[in-house]
């Protein structure tokens, strides 16, 4: 067995330092590379979220914003979810939960997007006062409903809208109900 000390272990030769450098050197540029088109990656992402928020989703939440538009359209819809989900839909009351459920899953893939870390909190930026507005207390029926069918999209506004200090201490909240589902309810659903 040949001797491994400390001094056979670094490299003797010219030839064999010009290895070790065009090693590390390779391995740091295909990091660069891999980092640089991620974030490319990322801002082709971005820019197709932001083309179907302009054509579909600003209209719903400028709805859900003003007050007098939510209770017209929103409230009484999410009401009946809540505490009648088997009772008949007016064909008004399915069209726009149909809207604010597109919302929601424009809100999830930017969630999703977001839990990968690509977006640089452009996100966060970018949708934090909508986030406010759909989980303020004058619209609890649109809390309950995300907290129900959309819990990520719902974790995502707390966050965004927490102090940064608390933000990680969320995150370790988190962390039972999360292995709860990971561990019990998704083994489910594999089946």
């Amino acid at each position: 067995m040949p001797d491994m000390t400390l001094a056979t272990a670094w490299p003797q030769t010219i030839f064999d330092w010009a290895k070790l450098v065009a090693l590390v050197l390779g391995g740091g540029w295909a990091l660069w590379t891999y980092d640089r088109n991620r974030r490319i990656k990322a801002a082709e992402i971005l820019v197709e979220l932001e083309k179907e928020y302009q054509e579909r989703v600003i209209r719903t939440l400028l709805a859900i914003e003003y007050s007098e538009t939510y209770e017209k359209y929103f409230r009484n819809a999410l009401i009946k979810v809540r505490d009648a989900p088997e009772s008949i839909f007016t064909t008004l009351e399915s069209e726009n939960v149909d809207h604010l459920e597109r919302v929601l899953r424009h809100f999830f893939l930017c969630a999703r997007l977001r839990g990968l870390g690509v977006d640089n909190g452009a996100l966060n930026i970018s949708y934090k006062y909508y986030l406010g507005v759909m989980t303020s207390k004058e619209r609890c029926e649109l809390v309950w409903y995300m907290k129900t069918y959309w819990r990520r999209v719902f974790e995502w506004a707390q966050e965004c809208m927490a102090p940064p200090w608390k933000r990680p201490l969320l995150r370790l909240t988190r962390i039972p109900s999360r292995l709860k589902y990971w561990f019990i309810v998704e083994p489910i659903h594999r089946r």
